[in-house]
């Protein structure tokens, strides 16, 4: 409840009866509005934060503060960041913050206390206390960046990013230095999850795992019973409670993909 004709829902977050989504007018680079709404009660109700109109496309808990990233493809780069449980949002302003894209995924590191965030050719990483933000870019530190539309956190410090072009970097120490990891193929990057022990990257066309029993290097898989699909992926998640390592990818066709590394 509380959407309107031609939203498209393109960021979820949840923390206890708190759920925020981001939406997008278009799923493409012409998105041009967007929305932040915010329900308190599980999900039974939506009110969309009065003022924030632009796209959003990612969102994040961070300790006890919410980030919300995204503004349209041609920039500048729109953050925001709320403290009392998305009542209330403010506008971060910050020199590091992209002029020229937009932002298109954050990640947090709950040990660290660190989020990063990434978009076209720019990943930053920060800190939040309340509302307030303080941002480092990190760009530098990454060979050939280009495109970045994903961010995650494997574990604490162990960061990957991927984009365009089959894009896909990793960091052990927190973003400092960065190692570009081969993915099959030359499609965009459009998901990542895991963890430390095994992990899913989606491009366009391809699910690619990676843990124990292949050395930790990613392989395309081949979906069972000659199955296909006809859409492109989208995005992929992993369920790793109590070790049930399973991987749910999504297509722009509607089709759900289930499977578990090992």
């Amino acid at each position: 409840t509380g959407a309107t004709a031609g939203d498209n829902v393109m960021a979820l977050a949840t923390k206890g009866s708190v759920v925020v989504i981001g939406t997008a007018d278009k799923r493409d680079a012409t998105a041009a509005t967007g929305s932040i709404r915010v329900s308190t009660d599980g999900g039974v109700s939506f009110t969309a934060v009065a003022g924030l109109t632009l796209p959003i496309y990612d969102i994040v808990f961070a300790g006890d503060s919410i980030i919300a990233v995204g503004g349209i493809a041609a920039g500048p780069a729109k953050m925001y960041v709320s403290a009392d449980k998305g009542a209330t949002w403010t506008t971060v302003t910050n020199a590091a913050l992209p002029a020229a894209s937009n932002l298109k995924a954050i990640a947090w590191d709950v040990d660290a206390a660190k989020f990063y965030a990434a978009g076209g050719a720019k990943l930053l990483s920060g800190t939040v206390s309340g509302t307030s933000v303080a941002l480092t870019d990190i760009s530098a530190n990454v060979s050939g960046i280009a495109g970045l539309t994903e961010v995650h956190v494997f574990s604490s410090g162990y960061v990957a990013v991927g984009g365009a072009s089959n894009f896909y970097a990793e960091s052990l120490n927190g973003g400092t230095t960065w190692a570009n990891v081969s993915i099959p193929g030359s499609d965009a990057v459009t998901g990542i999850a895991g963890d430390k022990h095994r992990s899913v990257v989606t491009t366009t066309t391809a699910i690619c795992i990676r843990d124990v029993m292949n050395d930790f290097v990613y392989t395309a898989i081949t979906l069972e019973n000659g199955q296909t699909v006809t859409g492109l992926y989208t995005d992929v998640q992993m369920n790793l409670d109590q070790d049930r390592n399973i991987f749910v990818a999504v297509t722009d066709a509607a089709e759900v993909v289930f499977g578990k590394p090992f």
